[in-house]
This record gives C-alpha cells, structure tokens and sequence, in this order.
C-alpha cells in the first residue's frame, strides 16, 4: 500500500506544483502548447518511476503529420497517462463528463481542449461529439476511448459506433492504438503494482481505403484490427 500512496501522493504533488503554470497558460494563450508539454515532461518519468511501471511503445512511426482520430481499447486507470505521454505531442482527449470535476485534472484537460461527453445525455453527448469534429477540422488530433469505460482485462469490450462519427465526417486518418496489461497497474488488486504496459501505434485507416463508411462499418473494422494484435 506504500507504493499506492507514494504514486497518488507523487502526482498530487505534481499538478499542485504545476498549477501556476496552469494559471500562465490561461493568461497567456501562446504558452498553451509549449509549457504543458514541458511540464509533463518533467513529471512523467517520476510518476512511473514511483509506481513501477514502464512502457513498451511500437509503432511510433504510424503517427501522421496530419490530425488524425486515434481510437483504441481501454484496460485501466492508467491508459490516459500512457497515451499522454508515449504518443508524440499532447494531443486532447474525449473524456467522461466526470473527470472534468477531478480537482487539477479537470483544470489541466479543460487546458488542452479536452471535450467532456455526458452518455447519459443524448442531447449533451451529440454536441459533445460535435466538437470533436471542430478539433478534427481544426487541425487537432485527438485520443478516443471507443469502448466508453475500462474493461478492467486483457479482453476488450465493443467499440461503440458513434463514437466515430465525427472522423467519418471530418474525412480524417483514424489510427488504431492497443493497449496491453495497464490493468495490471490497478484494477486487478486495487492498488498500484509494477507492471509493464505495451503500446501498439497501428497504421492509420486512410478514408479514402474505407469501402463503407457506415459508423457500424468503421467501428468493426478498427475493433478487429485492435483484437488482432491482443489476440
């Protein structure tokens, strides 16, 4: 249980520490792009460290240059802090409505233009999705978790469909990502254990190969690829 304190407490500390920055960001806009990523630099290697955890990334090269939707499973509590880190610049997530309320957290995803989603709110969650295609056609990429929660196990549960609409709409590369053994890390004793964690950057799905662009389609296609490198 000392490990499972020390790594709540070490990432605590850091976004506490972190939270002028936070605050200079807000000022001034310039900052956004460059002191966040520095600042995750700095921390990332200590909060690893303290939980035992590693990561083996495959696949760095099959991120584009262009913005792309990158859609993968979703294992445990860590995943957030993997994709973060491991796939090239910050790029902001779609997240559960909830996590927006988490003291710091929420601050720093509102800071890197998170979109929060309300699943139990039809309505909320259309528009919600509506601005991940404005990211997409932006110019920004951003990390979906299509399954919508935590499988909690190496077996992954179904891609939901919708999820994909907005890079259908947005004609955007959808890239694969898999994520093995980060519930390890948590879910399977409740607190933190040494683990390593793999993390596989699949070729992206050019829309211009995609036969069908039904969401179902896409969904299936992207879920199949996923389970082809879980096995």
């Amino acid at each position: 249980m000392l490990r499972t304190f020390l790594w709540f407490f070490t990432i605590a500390i850091a976004f506490i520490l972190t939270l002028p920055v936070w605050v200079i960001c807000k000022l001034f806009s310039k900052t956004r792009k460059t002191l966040p990523q520095f600042i995750l630099n700095l921390f990332y290697p200590l909060i690893f460290w303290v939980g035992g955890l590693k990561v083996d990334v495959t696949g760095l090269e099959n991120i584009p240059d262009e913005p792309a939707f990158f859609a993968g499973n979703h294992q445990g509590l860590i995943d957030m802090l993997v994709t973060l880190t491991k796939m090239g610049k910050l790029k902001p997530f779609l997240a559960k409505k909830e996590a927006e309320k988490i003291p710091f957290i929420g601050s720093w995803m509102r800071m890197l233009e998170c979109v929060f989603i309300d699943r139990g709110n039809a309505r909320a969650s259309v528009e919600s999705l509506s601005k991940v295609e404005e990211h997409l056609k932006s110019g920004k990429s951003i990390i979906v978790f299509p399954e919508g929660t935590r499988s909690r196990k190496h077996e992954m549960g179904e891609l939901k469909a919708g999820a994909f609409r907005p890079a259908i709409r947005a004609a955007v590369p959808i890239v694969p990502f898999v994520i093995d053994g980060s519930y390890h890390a948590w879910e399977e004793f409740h607190k933190i254990k040494p683990c390593t964690v793999k993390l596989s950057i699949l070729k992206p799905i050019q829309p211009s190969t995609l036969e069908d662009k039904n969401t179902k389609s896409v969904a299936a296609l992207v879920e199949e690829k996923i389970k082809e490198v879980l096995g």
